[in-house]
């Protein structure tokens, strides 16, 4: 994901993430509007809209963080 395009989609059957907090029973699912993202933009968009661990918290720590590894070539969350 280097180069930007249209990389996520409904038509591609790749916009939608589904998450729960191990605190809740139903699952939630997360979908993207089609558009071109990076791995930061996707990470925004998935923290927005997932929350934080405590709200209440100092360290203001999100459910998820997503990185892309360099080192190994791959997205860690």
């Amino acid at each position: 994901m280097s180069y930007s395009w249209y990389n996520i989609d409904a038509a591609y059957d790749n916009n939608k993430i589904r998450w729960k907090k191990k605190t809740e029973k139903d699952w939630k699912t997360l979908t993207f509007p089609n558009g071109m993202y990076n791995y930061t933009t996707i990470n925004l968009f998935i923290q927005r809209h997932t929350g934080r661990v405590d709200p209440n918290d100092d360290k203001r720590a999100f459910i998820f963080n997503m990185y892309f590894d360099m080192t190994v070539y791959r997205v860690v969350i």
